[in-house]
């Protein structure tokens, strides 16, 4: 059963640094009975594009079914 969760999605432009920009999505979770910290991982991420915003989309629905990303989903 999928936990309450966080997930961030962050966008930083195109740049002289990074011409292609950034996408990227961590999702992080409430601690569990007996930790003091939250639990999280990194999600898909690479240049801003349209492909790395389908994985970002992927990976999320993979955590609303109760996976850790899109790739655990598709383990058997």
């Amino acid at each position: 059963m999928p936990r309450e969760c966080k997930i961030s999605i962050r966008y930083v432009p195109p740049s002289q640094r990074s011409p292609e920009g950034y996408l990227g999505a961590t999702v992080s979770y409430a601690p569990v009975p007996g930790e003091a910290w939250s639990r999280g991982s990194d999600l898909a991420g690479g240049r801003a594009s349209t492909e790395t915003l389908g994985r970002i989309t992927r990976d999320i629905e993979a955590v609303m079914a109760g996976h850790r990303n899109a790739d655990d989903m598709d383990k058997p």
